[in-house]
């Protein structure tokens, strides 16, 4: 050590080298040093301590027999050398009391405190806050609830709470709504209002089970053309006699039996040409109506009959199609075709298709066949025409026969019309009473929903009941019409398979 050095330190005490023996001392006493003794290397060409040396921190260690403290330079410390010695600051402190001398303990570390920012704190506060609140709520949330059958509530707990009181207007008008004494549906002051009586029931007077008393027991006007077969066949003999022969005599005997409200026309075909292949297409082009339906009547049927010579061919389909302008402005009525043949279409002019667009026209007209002694090998070409026109196929061999058969058919047709009448007028009337009761109670309802637009619970009333009313009878309405559809076809089933 140099004699700068030497002299710096004459009033500090000697720092000891670590690679001096290390002397005896008594048992340490602590000091509460509350800052760090700084030792700095200096550098090798300066005298003084660089202000931004590093900083290493010793222990202080009292040493017997002198009146300050030693220090002792930490392990860690590189050995001093040629160089200049370092520059040792310390400061002391009072003694703090004394401790057991078992131990060194070592001056407690000051804590890191850490700056923080404002944005952070209100952060972590805002935070805090909304986990507060989160308590607060599931800690006093009120219990879940559900409607009982009983209009009560029941808590999530299972105890039940009464549902929110009605007001007491709206509590007198569900009052007066529950009361319906006939039980149609209708309220008994709505029945009262609007005219119905309360004691009997809208859906009961609504119900037609006797077709009698809807006064549409049947239609008063019948059409019926006969459509008489005029092809060469027909000049052939059934038996003893010659068919167009009997065939003739058993329309004559019809027409005389027939009612004064039946009208009856007479159309042929295949009467001009002859069956032969030359006169085919002329043959095949005739059909018409001799008679207008109307006309044909015992004092006028000799007349006609005697136009009529079998000579040509057979164009069922396009007799059919003629005979649909003949009914012109008979809508509605009871319009039928009755065609007398011995045989099936020769001339390609389908008379199945022409028979289905008969019944599917505005005149609904219906077409049955009577096969007069015809070969059993052409029943069935036959029948599809009756089956595509919704009428009846019958077969006769003789004019007795046949004239049984125009009569059977007559009744027959007869029978099915008053019975699909009946029905279809009792559906009629039943619909009709329906809808006119519901068009008074709404006719009543309907102002007191408006009216109470602003008054919630009155308005959910009225317009609820308004919509229950509608609904029930419009619902017997669709029941009634099924009903009476499903009734006349099975009348047109048992029509068709007789």
């Amino acid at each position: 050590m140099d004699q700068n050095n030497s002299a710096n330190l004459t009033q500090t005490p000697p720092i000891i080298p670590n690679s001096s023996p290390e002397p005896v001392r008594p048992a340490p006493v602590q000091y509460e040093v509350p800052q760090t003794i700084l030792v700095q290397p200096a550098p090798a060409q300066a005298a003084e301590v660089p202000p931004q040396s590093p900083v290493v921190p010793v222990e202080i260690a009292p040493v017997a027999a002198q009146p300050n403290p030693v220090v002792t330079a930490e392990s860690s410390l590189p050995p001093v050398q040629d160089q200049a010695a370092p520059t040792v600051l310390a400061q002391t402190s009072p003694p703090t009391p004394e401790l057991p001398p078992e131990s060194v303990i070592s001056p407690p570390l000051a804590p890191v405190k850490l700056p923080v920012s404002r944005p952070v704190l209100i952060a972590i506060g805002i935070a805090a806050l909304l986990i507060i609140g989160l308590g607060l709520f599931l800690l006093f949330r009120p219990k879940a609830e559900t409607l009982t059958d009983s209009g009560s509530t029941k808590t999530s707990s299972g105890s039940k709470t009464s549902a929110p009181k009605k007001s007491t207007e709206a509590t007198l008008l569900a009052a007066k709504i529950a009361v319906d004494t006939d039980a149609d549906a209708i309220p008994d002051f709505v029945e009262t209002a609007v005219g119905l009586d309360p004691a009997a029931s809208e859906l009961k007077r609504c119900e037609v089970a006797d077709c009698s008393k809807s006064g549409k027991a049947g239609i008063s006007t019948k059409n019926t053309l006969i459509i008489l077969d005029s092809s060469g066949s027909m000049g052939l003999n059934s038996g003893s006699s010659v068919k167009m022969t009997e065939a003739k005599t058993a329309i004559k005997n019809f027409i005389s039996t027939v009612q004064a409200n039946e009208n009856i026309g007479l159309m042929v075909y295949g009467h001009k040409g002859s069956n032969s292949a030359a006169d085919k297409p002329a043959s095949c082009a005739s059909a018409e109506v001799i008679g207008a339906i109307g006309s044909v009547n015992p004092a006028s049927i000799d007349g006609y009959l005697n136009q009529i010579q079998p000579v040509g061919w057979t164009p069922i389909g396009l007799a059919i199609e003629r005979a649909i302008p003949a009914f012109a402005g008979k809508e509605g009525q009871n319009n039928q075709i009755i065609i007398v043949s011995d045989g099936n279409e020769t001339c390609g002019t389908d008379p199945a298709g022409k028979a289905a667009l008969a019944q599917a026209s505005a005149l609904k007209i219906q077409v049955n066949v009577i096969g007069f002694a015809v070969a059993a090998t052409e029943y069935d070409a036959l029948s599809a025409i009756s089956k595509s026109g919704g009428g009846t196929f019958m077969t006769a061999n003789s004019s007795s026969e046949l004239e049984a058969q125009f009569e059977a058919n007559h009744k027959n047709v007869e029978n099915f019309i008053a019975d699909a009448t009946c029905i279809t007028g009792a559906s009629s009337d039943s619909f009709m009473c329906l809808r006119d009761t519901v068009d008074k109670v709404q006719e009543y309802l309907r102002p007191l929903v408006d009216q109470n637009l602003a008054n919630g619970e009155i308005y959910d009333l009225y317009r609820i009941l308004n919509d229950a009313i509608f609904k029930k009878y419009y619902d017997q309405i669709e029941v009634v019409q099924n009903s009476s559809t499903q009734q006349v076809n099975e009348q047109q089933s048992k029509l068709l398979n007789q």
